[in-house]
């Protein structure tokens, strides 16, 4: 009888246990939808901060190439500036060597004139004498070049 008594005992209980259970069951099924719940709403907000972040960097990246592009192209403007500065000053240059060949070439040509007046005493068929030196010249120069 006893266990009669113990069976019939568990089978009253068994009903309050079992809605204890299924009470527990939907308690922790509520929670879990909530966690979901919120783990989707957290998925979409990172989804749209992702999105913004991603626009942001969009936008930054189309700035740095246009400054890079205006860089570029300022450099190249300075560039060319150097470029003219760099020819006009060749030219210069250029000019300084040919004013100091034209006072070599007095100064070559004063030293001829000094000693003709020297070895001669006065500058009588200078000019014709520069005339035959120059003619020699020419004379050498074109042997020079047929050999």
């Amino acid at each position: 009888m006893s266990s009669k008594l113990v069976s019939k005992t568990l089978l009253k209980k068994l009903p309050e246990e079992l809605e204890k259970k299924q009470l527990a069951l939907l308690e922790r099924e509520t929670k879990l939808s909530a966690i979901e719940s919120e783990l989707k709403m957290m998925t979409e907000e990172i989804e749209v901060k992702k999105n913004y972040l991603e626009k942001k960097e969009e936008k930054i990246d189309k700035k740095i190439q246009q400054i890079l592009k205006e860089r570029i192209e300022d450099i190249e403007k300075k560039e060319k500036l150097i470029e003219k500065k760099e020819q006009e000053l060749n030219k210069t240059l250029k000019i300084v060597k040919s004013a100091d060949k034209f006072g070599d070439f007095y100064t070559h040509l004063d030293q001829m004139y000094n000693l003709y007046v020297a070895a001669k005493g006065n500058d009588s068929n200078i000019l014709e004498t520069i005339k035959m030196i120059i003619d020699a010249r020419s004379n050498f120069v074109s042997n020079s070049i047929k050999k």
